[in-house]
Parts: structure tokens; C-alpha cells; sequence
């Protein structure tokens, strides 16, 4: 008796312990199978729109939930000026995010399509903000500037970025802007060169995406 007991009570082990090893073999193989598929589907582009310029002979490609508007006719600095907002069409575009895709005509040097800083246009920047921005005491060391020669779309280009401390808030504006990061990737094309700029609060998504746009520039003349 105590023998069928013992074999009884081993048959409900071996039995336990297979149903248990056919869990875990199935609970990893599903986990797998949804790493896979995430995997899978973070290597998929996401859904974007084109833009296409067929005077200046360009196009670049932005995301599907952005907004572009075309302000050419709202200012008279560049021939062409686009507006780019992290937002969909009709949503509020909010003043924390401001990018700027312009073309400049007759460019004999890139680098001359960037308003880069120098010792006396910084010393100006810091004055005009102390005199403006209450509480403000900003110093030279608050910038720090980056300026770099490079390529995009196979053209060369320049690029620079300005990251600016502000003693009043970790997001703040200064004489109406948001400020704490901004960057300008001015791009040569014979004579003309299309430059994008972003100013925000700091690096985040947006800026992130904002630099997939650029990489998706082609010329097509």
C-alpha cells in the first residue's frame, strides 16, 4: 500500500514537472516572439510625408503627425521660408519649438548663411539680453558654442549648435524665443544653400527628428 501511495505521489511529480517546463517553454517563446516583432518593428521607417521644391531643386521627407507651413509670403528675409511644428495639422503649435527650413539665393560660401558668434557679436547677444530679461545675469560661460564643417545629401555644409544657460528657469525665453538650444545646418547647392534651424528649450525627440528631416534631404538639380 504505502509502495502505490509512493507511486501515485511520484506520477503527480513527474507530471507537475512537466506541465511546468511546458509553461516556461511557452512563456519564452512567446517573450521571444514579441521581442522579435518589436525588434521587427522598430526597424520599420515611420509613416512620413515629402516635401518637394522644384525651383530650388530639392525635397526632404518630415513625419506624417507634423506641420509644415509655407511663410514666404509672410516675411521678405528669404525666397523660400518653411515652417516645421512637432504637432498635427490644426493642433495649437505652442512657442516651446520653432524650426525653420529657408533658402538663401547667390551664396558664394556656406558659412556665410550662419549668423556665427564671435567674441564681440557674443559680448552684444549677453548685453541685449541682460537689458531686456528681468532678473537675467547671464556670462559668456552660459554659451557654449559648436561649429562644424560637413556633408549632407553628398553637399558640403556647415553646422552649428548654441546651448545657452539661463540663472532664471530651465526653460526660458529670451527676447521672445525659447532658449536653451538651437541649431542651424546650412547645406550648398551651386548657387544657393537650404539652412535649417531649430531653437528649444533643450535637446529632446523633436530635436532627434528634426535631424532624421535633414539626413532625407536630395537634391534633384
Amino acid at each position: 500500500m504505502k509502495r502505490l501511495i509512493l507511486l501515485i505521489l511520484l506520477l503527480f511529480i513527474s507530471i507537475g514537472l512537466f506541465l511546468f517546463k511546458r509553461d516556461i517553454l511557452l512563456l519564452i517563446t512567446s517573450f521571444r516572439g514579441a521581442n522579435e516583432a518589436d525588434l521587427e518593428s522598430s526597424k520599420k521607417p515611420l509613416p512620413t510625408k515629402t516635401y518637394k521644391n522644384d525651383k530650388y531643386g530639392f525635397t526632404f521627407e518630415y513625419p506624417n503627425d507634423w506641420t509644415l507651413y509655407d511663410n514666404t509670403k509672410n516675411q521678405n528675409t528669404h525666397p523660400l521660408e518653411l515652417h516645421l511644428y512637432p504637432v498635427p495639422e490644426g493642433s495649437p503649435t505652442g512657442d516651446a519649438f520653432y524650426s525653420e527650413v529657408a533658402v538663401i539665393e547667390n551664396v558664394t560660401d556656406v558659412k556665410t548663411t550662419i549668423p556665427k558668434f564671435t567674441k564681440e557679436n557674443l559680448a552684444d547677444f549677453i548685453k541685449l539680453v541682460n537689458d531686456n530679461s528681468p532678473g537675467e545675469s547671464m556670462k559668456e560661460s552660459d554659451i557654449a558654442v559648436t561649429f562644424n564643417n560637413t556633408t549632407v545629401a553628398g553637399k558640403p555644409a556647415v553646422e552649428q549648435i548654441e546651448r545657452i544657460k539661463c540663472s532664471t528657469s530651465p526653460t526660458c525665453h529670451l527676447l521672445g524665443w525659447p532658449t536653451g538650444y538651437e541649431k542651424w545646418v546650412a547645406v550648398a547647392n551651386k548657387n544657393n544653400a537650404v539652412r535649417f534651424y531649430v531653437t528649444t528649450y533643450f535637446e529632446n525627440d523633436n530635436t532627434v527628428k528634426l535631424d532624421k528631416i535633414i539626413n532625407t534631404l536630395k537634391f534633384t538639380k
